[in-house]
């Protein structure tokens, strides 16, 4: 795509293709992410999938991830984030509890992700420590977190994926 001036040039999710961006920062999208935008064509928030069976630990965590800067949305289950994924084609990411309850655990929710929908990005969490076979490309904080924490790792999952490149 061409450049103009003042404008920068982002490279995005798939790392092979380059979107104009107006000097102010925001992305003005034209192709696999025209469900992110408003209907003006400016990128909206990164949207987060919560899941997590305690309620009460699912709000203050969908809180942080708005702190964050990103949009959230919550599931109590792995089954019922299984549907909101098949839904919607707007999310970026997932932080789920590896112990949740459904069809399936956080883990198995996980692969299921990488496996059906691989530009999602992962964020899992637990009372316990990471296990050595954890997947490289997926990131983990244990409980108890705080907002830093999931600021940074969402940050550092989803952001590489929409950067500057001139």
């Amino acid at each position: 795509m061409g450049r103009s001036g003042g404008q920068r040039v982002v490279r995005c999710w798939d790392r092979n293709t380059e979107l104009a961006s107006p000097p102010i920062g925001h992305c003005m999208l034209q192709h696999a992410f025209s469900d992110g935008v408003n209907e003006d064509g400016i990128l909206e928030k990164p949207v987060v999938l919560v899941v997590e069976d305690e309620a009460i630990i699912r709000m203050e965590t969908i809180q942080m991830v708005k702190d964050a800067g990103f949009a959230a949305l919550d599931a109590p289950n792995t089954d019922k984030a299984i549907t909101i994924l098949e839904a919607r084609r707007d999310i970026r990411a997932v932080f789920t509890e590896i112990r949740v309850p459904g069809h399936r655990n956080g883990m198995d929710l996980g692969r299921a992700v990488a496996e059906r929908w691989p530009l999602i990005r992962l964020l899992m969490t637990s009372g316990t420590p990471k296990a050595d076979d954890f997947p490289a490309d997926w990131q983990y904080i244990q409980k108890p977190y705080d907002g830093a924490q999931i600021a940074t790792a969402l940050r550092a999952l989803v952001i590489p994926y929409l950067t500057v490149v001139s």
